[in-house]
């Protein structure tokens, strides 16, 4: 009786460890993509006021840090979305 008991607080443990494990990558996709979201409507922004494909690419850059390689496939991505 002992070790039954012993098993099903193991399992419970097991439980436990893995729903924190998939709790802490929920948080970071969710986390992911508020900053995709955030990306996108800085780039709508910017070309609803005009800018063209560059001068988006070099705020982007400027806003989040980015190198021109990203920026550029950010700034492509967003765009064929937007189409």
């Amino acid at each position: 009786m002992d070790i039954l008991i012993i098993i099903l607080m193991v399992l419970a443990l097991m439980l436990f460890i893995g729903s924190r494990y998939q709790l802490k990558r929920t948080k970071d996709r969710i986390s992911a993509h508020d900053h995709m979201e955030e990306m996108r409507d800085g780039i709508m922004k910017y070309s609803r006021e005009g800018l063209t494909r560059v001068q988006i690419i070099d705020a982007i850059m400027h806003d989040y840090g980015l190198e021109h390689h990203e920026a550029e496939y950010i700034y492509d991505r967003v765009e064929g979305s937007l189409e």
